[in-house]
This record gives C-alpha cells, sequence and structure tokens, in this order.
C-alpha cells in the first residue's frame, strides 16, 4: 500500500460496515437531546471535510463559536469533535489501534501522513453519512 494513498476497496467497506451505523447512532444520540443543526451548518460540515486538517479545524471552529440561542449547534460540534479526534475513543487513533489501516515500517513522517489521510478518508465518509441522516431526519419532520 502506497503511504499517499487509500485503498478504497476497504474504505468502502469500512464506510458501510463501521461509518454508516455509527453516524446512525451518533444522530440517534444528539437528537435524544438536542435538535438538528440548521441545513446549512450540515452543508458547511460536509463542504469541510475534504481533509482531516480542514474538517478538525472547521469542526473546532464552530465549537468555540458563541452560538447565542442555539446552544444545540456548539453541542454538536463539541459531540463531533471527541467522536473524531478524542485522544482514546476518537476515530483519528482508530485508524492504527482498531482499524490497523497503517502499514508497519513507516518512517514517523510517513506514519503521521498516513494517519491523516486514513482519518481524512474515513471522517469524510463519516459526515457524508451523518449529513445524509440528518437531511433525511430533517425532510421527514417537515412532512
Amino acid at each position: 500500500m502506497s503511504v499517499t494513498a487509500v485503498d478504497e476497496r476497504r474504505l468502502a467497506v469500512l464506510s458501510d460496515t463501521k461509518l454508516y451505523p455509527e453516524a446512525s447512532a451518533f444522530l440517534s444520540r444528539f437528537l435524544a437531546d438536542y435538535a438538528l443543526p440548521s441545513t446549512q451548518q450540515l452543508i458547511g460540515l460536509l463542504t469541510f471535510s475534504r481533509s482531516w486538517a480542514e474538517l478538525l479545524t472547521f469542526v473546532k471552529h464552530q465549537e468555540s463559536r458563541d452560538w447565542g440561542n442555539k446552544a444545540e449547534y456548539q453541542q454538536f460540534y463539541t459531540q463531533l469533535r471527541r467522536y473524531l479526534d478524542d485522544s482514546k475513543t476518537g476515530l483519528r487513533p482508530r485508524v492504527k489501534a482498531e482499524l490497523g489501516l497503517l502499514p508497519g515500517g513507516l518512517t514517523a513522517k510517513q506514519e503521521r501522513e498516513a494517519h491523516d489521510l486514513w482519518a481524512g478518508a474515513l471522517a469524510r465518509e463519516f459526515v457524508q453519512h451523518l449529513v445524509a441522516a440528518a437531511l433525511y431526519q430533517a425532510q421527514e419532520r417537515r412532512s
């Protein structure tokens, strides 16, 4: 496996078997206590999911904003940041520890690059599932 490429077949399997159920569960847990973020917020999240660094920067920025009367937005981004980057249970640490997606014999720089590449690809898949489920929920609630 090249350090600069993601195995698309493996990504597709993980997307269907792990990330889709996790996105659905994340949304269900969130909706038990809070309202859905606006469609604009969801589309923004999707837009910034192109890379690991871009996504994490966006989520952290949104989490630290003063949302005024939309406190559920801050909760959404706080919970999303934890899912993505918690040092023990987040998606990024799971790339190596749980999912075993990093090959051996890499230099520290290569491992960091591969880690970010896989984390970004997995996060993008997760966000796509999350946004699709949230938009579906929003449509169902309007019907």
